[in-house]
């Protein structure tokens, strides 16, 4: 068993006790013409680009698939899978499809335009701690820790140990 996993807020853990760590923005890269001049985009937007993806095991699949979802669009999913973000980035770069990133996963000197919902609200990836009963207090001290240290850990600085 395992007191508590850290993993991207999806549809399937909704009705799971959850402590939220941290959030941020997502952003679509794409060499598409149409797309290019854009200030923002949505899954409607996007209804006719073909998106490259990476493999279900880190979230990020699963989070673009709900966003679409939601929008009742259907994804148009490239045929292969980046192994990491940096190759998804690679790939939107050299025009084989659009690719949704965390913003913090995109290199500075990378265009990218913010993905919205059909509220004109950013689009988010939600990174939760859910737990079991037993472990609650434990978790909502790591939690805290994290949410403490999550900027920096993002921005690749050295933090000091968790003390829970």
């Amino acid at each position: 068993t395992l007191d508590f996993i850290f993993v991207p807020k999806v549809a399937e853990f909704t009705k799971m006790k959850s402590f939220c760590l941290y959030d941020e923005p997502l952003a679509l890269i794409s060499k598409e013409p149409d797309l290019i001049g854009s200030k923002a985009v949505s899954a409607k937007t996007l209804k006719s680009q073909k998106l490259v993806m990476i493999p279900d095991s880190c979230g990020l699949a699963k989070v673009t698939r709900e966003i679409f979802k939601k929008a009742k669009v259907r994804l148009n999913e490239y045929e292969g899978k980046a192994f990491s973000y940096s190759a998804l980035a690679d790939w939107a770069q050299n025009g084989i499809g659009s690719a949704v990133l965390p913003k913090s996963k995109i290199q500075s000197n990378i265009k990218s335009i913010p993905l919205m919902d059909s509220n004109n609200s950013v689009e988010r990836i939600r990174y939760v701690a859910i737990g079991n009963l037993n472990s609650n207090q434990s978790l909502k001290l790591f939690c805290e820790h994290i949410k403490n240290t999550a900027g920096g850990i993002v921005t690749g600085k050295q933090i000091g140990r968790a003390h829970v």
